[in-house]
């Protein structure tokens, strides 16, 4: 019984040991698919891949639809690897560009198949207090000119107010001085 149990034992490691294998070698199949796929089209686009992306290099190498569907083909979204190599040069505006590298792993990172980490999640609160205090920020500025502007509209109307208010009584000022006789009577 002991004999059957331990060989049970092995059967279950062995079976964990080449799924993680077989994990790890798909991996590396994708990696490298991609990477094979982006070079050629890389090529193709006369861009090259030692030389790290300028911000607009990348913009018009990620609009071909052919890198489109490259990278969907792997399972990432698209869109988030737009959002996050603009995030990435925004980030990090002291250098010159992004590498080959740094985006064949921004791509597999942004996998629908990958699971969350604590890390993604740090990252994720980060990007949300950088975007809240910004718009925290743009928020004053708008509230701020737009108070602005209402203080000088409050004023210039004051100011007309007054204007007829003087006008008024220098009308009646005059009209007080003028003789009865000499007015003229409306009815």
């Amino acid at each position: 019984v002991a004999f059957v149990m331990l060989m049970n034992m092995l059967v279950g490691v062995s079976v964990e040991v080449i799924t993680a294998v077989a994990s790890t070698e798909r991996e590396g199949i994708t990696v490298l698919q991609l990477a094979t796929q982006l070079r050629g089209q890389l090529t193709e686009l006369g861009l090259n891949c030692a030389e790290p992306f300028t911000p607009e290099e990348l913009q018009s190498f990620l609009e071909d639809p052919n890198i489109a569907s490259i990278i969907e083909g792997v399972g990432a979204d698209m869109l988030a690897v737009v959002d996050l190599t603009n995030q990435f040069f925004e980030e990090h505006e002291d250098i010159a560009g992004l590498t080959f590298l740094e985006l064949v792993e921004v791509i597999m990172s942004l996998r629908g198949t990958n699971h969350a980490k604590v890390k993604d999640v740090k990252v994720m609160v980060r990007n949300m207090r950088s975007a809240i205090k910004d718009s925290e920020f743009n928020m004053r500025v708008i509230i701020t000119e737009e108070l602005h502007d209402i203080r000088n509209q409050v004023y210039e109307i004051m100011k007309a107010q007054m204007q007829l208010l003087e006008d008024h009584n220098n009308f009646a000022a005059e009209d007080d001085r003028m003789p009865r006789s000499s007015r003229t009577s409306l009815f």
